[in-house]
């Protein structure tokens, strides 16, 4: 999962709360509504479709910015299952 830190020279709008600035994922695509189907799930879940940054950011991001196109189930079932190949390649084992 890519890694944004929360960057401290930047006013952070959620820090004026209780836990401060704080890191959390976001989902490159989203709205998570959009995505019901279990491939669509496993897909939106997948690593490289995910983001750890900060909140702030994440909250400035959604607010400006439309969300992406959902990808084809073909796309989708494509990425999901090249992820599980190399997982599997990664961890020892044979396509």
């Amino acid at each position: 999962m890519e890694h944004i830190p929360c960057d401290p020279l930047y006013e952070c709008r959620v820090g004026q709360f209780a836990r401060g600035c704080f890191e959390d994922v976001h989902h490159k695509f989203w709205p998570k509504r959009e995505y019901t189907t279990s491939l669509e799930k496993e897909f939106r879940e997948l690593d490289i479709n995910k983001v750890l940054g900060c909140r702030a950011l994440h909250n400035e991001l959604h607010a400006v910015e439309p969300p992406p196109n959902k990808p084809s189930r073909e796309t989708m079932r494509n990425m999901v299952n090249q992820v599980r190949i190399i997982t599997m390649l990664d961890e020892g084992g044979v396509a």
